[in-house]
C-alpha cells in the first residue's frame, strides 16, 4: 500500500471500520444515512461510502450528554448517618 494510501485509510473509515470506532452496529450506520436525519456526515463514492475520522469524532462530540451536577442537600433535607429512605 503506498504512503498516500495509508493516510486516506487513517482518515476515511468504510461502514464497518466506522462503526467500530463509533461503538455502533454497521446496520445502524446503513440505516441512519438511509433515513437521514440523525447521521454522521459520509462521503459517497461511486457506491462505495466513507466516514470521515474528523466527522465521526464531531458527530460523537454532538452526542454526548450534559449531565446536570446534582445540588447538595440543603440542611433540613440532609438523611442522618445511618438512615435509610
Amino acid at each position: 500500500m503506498s504512503a498516500l494510501a495509508k493516510k486516506f485509510e487513517e482518515k476515511a473509515f468504510d461502514t464497518k471500520r466506522a462503526a467500530l470506532y463509533i461503538g455502533m452496529s454497521t446496520w445502524f450506520l446503513r440505516a441512519a444515512r438511509t433515513r437521514g436525519g440523525d447521521a454522521p456526515a459520509h462521503i459517497n463514492i461511486g457506491r462505495s461510502v466513507r466516514y470521515l475520522k474528523d466527522d465521526l469524532d464531531r458527530w460523537l462530540l454532538l452526542k454526548r450528554s450534559k449531565s446536570q451536577p446534582s445540588s447538595p442537600a440543603k440542611p433540613d433535607q440532609a438523611i442522618p448517618a445511618g438512615a435509610h429512605r
